[in-house]
């Protein structure tokens, strides 16, 4: 699953998940090329580069379903966003964050930026970064949001 935020100034604007993500990708490129799906993984979390051509049929399905990931993702975010209402209240242009063990694999970063420049979002993006420790922000920010939600009850 991917879970997607659009925060500005630490308030939530849009939240949702998509039903696609690391564990769909392993899965689906293992089906796809009759491997195991712990076998695809391991590929993946070794030697997979995004920003070179795939080495073997297990790099090839990984590449295939990263760019279909990204793809998926960048499209929702296109849809959530144009049919957001506090949209307009949002500066020009905002910097985007990914984090997440999907994103942790070399390329991604260009992989996402790419799968973004297809699509056309109401505001704009100042910058697309990684986190500095992708795997963990996720947790952090899921942390920070259920301690607010107490603070606020």
């Amino acid at each position: 699953m991917c879970n997607i935020c659009l925060a500005y100034i630490g308030i939530p604007v849009a939240a949702y998940s998509i039903q696609f993500g690391g564990d769909t990708i392993d899965a689906m490129s293992a089906q796809a090329i009759e491997r195991p799906a712990s076998r695809v993984k391991a590929v993946k979390e070794r030697s997979l580069d995004l920003n070179r051509p795939p080495a073997d049929p297990i790099e090839t399905a990984l590449q295939i379903y990263y760019a279909d990931l990204f793809k998926r993702l960048c499209l929702s975010l296109e849809k959530q966003l144009n049919s957001c209402e506090n949209i307009s209240c949002l500066p020009e242009s905002l910097p985007m964050v990914l984090s997440g063990g999907t994103v942790m694999v070399p390329g991604s970063l260009d992989a996402f930026r790419k799968a973004l420049g297809e699509i056309r979002l109401p505001v704009g993006v100042s910058d697309v970064c990684l986190a500095s420790d992708p795997l963990m922000a996720t947790a952090n920010g899921a942390l920070k949001h259920l301690i607010n939600q107490d603070a606020a009850s």
